[in-house]
């Protein structure tokens, strides 16, 4: 046996749409919007459709979706006796997790993977085609709940089982416990958002002096800025750009998270942004700490930022969900880049199987 083998013998042989087939059962689609729809064409691609909607009860109130009537889940459990339970949307909070959780006790419930950019979905081939790049990124990794986090995380894409991908996540503070940031005085953000990721390593880099932060959605940009007006405990300097490249970039913006240089947002408002490179934005900064969280773009965004990671060789934290392959060729892209470096893998809750991070540390940074 391989070692390639031996990787793909962890994961699950059968994924989330196979169960779906080989159930027979009614496919109830609990959510509505971009995640649906995109869920129905994966099951269509097999001859498989949906047989209802459901929403939070509180959210029904007699509305349409693809042709069907938006039922409750009660609605749904008088109507189709047994059913699986399909979920199109994402969230992270505790109580909406909770409640996943113990319909998952009643019936059937699977958590399709459904990447954010991208046309590639992580199934048992998509897996089998990246074999031996999984096996040497899985091997890159510095210890084993990372090793542990990666199996987790693959075979959750593969199988929508929500035990799975939940059973190797922890807290934004446990997380930050183990990077090394007492010393951290120059942090760069990218996809800063409306600077609450910039308050966040404040909370824990007490040193911190000075925050580069850069948004490229137009709406957000302005409560940055807004925000960066008003600190006074360091600096922050704003800037509105996307990154990545040179010239100009069209921003499908949404003035919230669902900004995106590659998937229109709900309200289709495109806007047109300066695309700078990160070694173009920092080139004059000696940066500790570098995040990266721009919805699909890391891999341009890390190839415009060698020179910086070479020259300052900082912690960094990058944002590894956003596309099929992000958990295997971002890591091989900073491991053929980077020298004397641990790379960590963690992830908190959440569904699908996103807020995924690989950690970057020096090995001269220790304390």
């Amino acid at each position: 046996m391989t070692e390639k083998s031996n990787i793909l013998s962890a994961l699950p042989s059968v994924d989330w749409r196979t169960v779906c087939q080989n159930a027979g059962l009614p496919l109830v689609v609990y959510g509505m919007g971009n995640g649906a729809d995109k869920l129905e064409a994966r099951l269509s691609e097999v001859g498989l459709s949906v047989s209802d909607y459901i929403a939070s009860d509180d959210f029904v109130r007699g509305q349409s979706f693809r042709g069907h009537r938006v039922l409750t889940y009660r609605e749904a459990v008088l109507k189709h006796g047994d059913f699986i339970l399909l979920v199109a949307f994402g969230t992270r909070l505790p109580e909406v997790l909770s409640h996943i959780e113990s319909l998952g006790r009643e019936r059937t419930l699977l958590i399709p993977d459904m990447p954010i950019a991208g046309d590639d979905y992580f199934d048992v081939s998509y897996a089998n085609a990246h074999g031996e790049e999984l096996l040497e990124a899985y091997e890159t990794l510095f210890d084993d709940l990372s090793r542990e986090t990666f199996l987790s995380l693959a075979s959750a894409k593969i199988s929508g089982d929500y035990h799975e991908l939940m059973a190797k996540v922890q807290t934004k503070d446990d997380i930050f416990e183990e990077m090394p940031l007492a010393n951290v005085k120059t942090v760069a953000d990218f996809g800063a958002y409306n600077g609450d990721t910039v308050r966040e390593i404040f909370g824990r880099a007490g040193n911190l002096s000075l925050a580069i932060a850069v948004e490229p959605d137009k709406r957000t940009f302005k409560k940055l800025s807004a925000y960066a007006d008003l600190e006074t405990r360091f600096s922050v300097v704003p800037i509105h750009a996307a990154v990545g490249g040179t010239g100009r970039a069209v921003m499908h913006a949404s003035g919230n998270r669902n900004s995106s240089l590659y998937n229109a947002s709900f309200e289709k408002s495109d806007d047109e942004v300066p695309l700078l490179s990160v070694d173009e934005i920092l080139r004059d900064y000696d940066v500790d700490y570098l995040k990266m969280d721009v919805e699909g773009a890391e891999l341009d965004a890390l190839r415009s930022a060698t020179q910086t990671l070479r020259r300052c060789r900082p912690i960094l934290k990058i944002a590894a969900y956003h596309r099929s392959e992000d958990i295997f060729s971002l890591l091989l892209f900073l491991k053929a880049l980077t020298e004397n470096y641990r790379f960590l893998l963690r992830r908190t809750p959440c569904i699908p199987a996103w807020e995924a991070d690989i950690i970057a540390i020096p090995n001269e940074v220790t304390t």
